[in-house]
């Protein structure tokens, strides 16, 4: 299957996205003890 630019330009968001919000809940859980 062929990847557009619009694909790749998304998957790569998404995978950010995702690193982004498991770091934030990281951090949350360490400013709260748990």
């Amino acid at each position: 299957m062929r990847q557009t630019p619009e694909d790749i330009t998304h998957s790569v968001i998404g995978k950010t996205f995702a690193q982004a919000q498991q770091h934030a809940l990281g951090t949350i859980l360490t400013l709260f003890g748990i």
